[in-house]
């Protein structure tokens, strides 16, 4: 329900760009078994692949009541089990690069980094 509630919150929104098929897809596995419409693979909109992806790292790391977070490598680990089944390995791949660079950079560097999806390719 949260998908159909978040789309009622922002589908009369103007935003600059598209995030209503984000926001529905975001839960469609890259093997076609997710929700609401049961896409597979290419035919989930990219920023909702990618926000699937970053969205089930957030939740692996962040403590919850009935779980401890899982450390950055594990939760890593599993976007790389579940590439080509919940996740598409592409964006994992991509993924865990930024991933390796940040880690490389430590925690010496602040600056923020914002990622800008453009309709075409």
């Amino acid at each position: 329900e949260h998908v159909l509630s978040t789309l009622r919150l922002f589908e009369h929104i103007d935003f600059p760009w598209k995030v209503v098929p984000i926001i529905r897809h975001h839960h469609e596995r890259y093997d076609g078994t997710g929700f609401p419409d049961g896409l597979k693979g290419r035919e989930i909109p990219i920023g909702a692949r990618i926000v699937a992806a970053v969205d089930a790292f957030v939740a692996m790391t962040s403590h919850r009541a009935h779980r401890s977070a899982l450390s950055p490598g594990q939760a890593l680990q599993e976007l790389i089990r579940q590439a080509g089944h919940q996740f598409d390995p592409e964006v994992v791949e991509a993924f865990q690069r930024v991933l390796d660079q940040r880690m490389m950079l430590g925690r010496r560097e602040k600056k923020r980094v914002v990622l800008v999806i453009e309709p075409d390719e």
